[in-house]
C-alpha cells in the first residue's frame, strides 16, 4: 500500500474544505461528489460553507497583537535581485544609489515571509525587534470618548 489512512469526514468538513478551493474545475467535481450526500432537496443546504479561514498571524507578533500584511516594513537596497542593505539597519537611499542598487519598499508580509526562513536565531531576533513595532499592533479596544 501507499501508507495512507481511510478516514470518514462530515459534510461540514467537506463544506469547509470546499470554500478554500479556488480551482473552478475542482470545485465542480467536489460539488458533484458531495451534493447528493450533503444537500437536501429543500432550498437550504444542510451544510452551510464556513467563511474561508484567515491566514495565520505570523509568530513575528506577540499574543494579543494584530498583524498588518500591507503596512510598509522598510526599504531595501536591491542589487542584481539581492538585498545589500535595509533602512531598518541604517542603510540609506543615497548609499544605495552610490552602490548602483534600487531602493524598494517592502510590506510586512514580505518581511514575515523572509523572517520565517531565517535560521539564525540572533538575526531573527534583530529582525523581530525592527519589524514587530511596524507590523504588529495591540488588539486592545480603544475607549469610546
Amino acid at each position: 500500500g501507499e501508507g495512507g489512512s481511510w478516514d470518514e469526514y462530515s459534510c461540514q468538513t467537506a463544506a469547509n474544505y470546499w470554500t478554500t478551493v479556488t480551482d473552478d474545475n475542482l470545485r465542480g467535481h467536489l460539488e458533484s461528489a458531495w451534493q447528493p450526500s450533503c444537500c437536501s432537496s429543500s432550498p437550504t443546504p444542510i451544510a452551510t460553507p464556513a467563511p474561508a479561514p484567515t491566514p495565520p498571524v505570523p509568530t513575528l507578533c506577540l499574543a494579543g497583537e494584530a498583524w498588518s500584511n500591507s503596512t510598509t516594513a522598510g526599504q531595501a537596497c536591491l542589487k542584481n535581485g539581492a538585498s545589500i542593505g535595509d533602512s531598518n539597519f541604517g542603510y540609506t537611499q543615497a548609499k544605495c544609489d552610490g552602490e548602483g542598487g534600487s531602493w524598494d519598499g517592502y510590506s510586512c508580509q514580505t518581511a514575515a515571509d523572509y523572517w520565517t526562513n531565517v535560521d539564525d536565531a540572533h538575526l531573527r531576533d534583530q529582525l523581530s525587534n525592527k519589524w514587530r513595532p511596524l507590523c504588529c499592533t495591540s488588539n486592545a479596544a480603544s475607549p469610546i470618548a
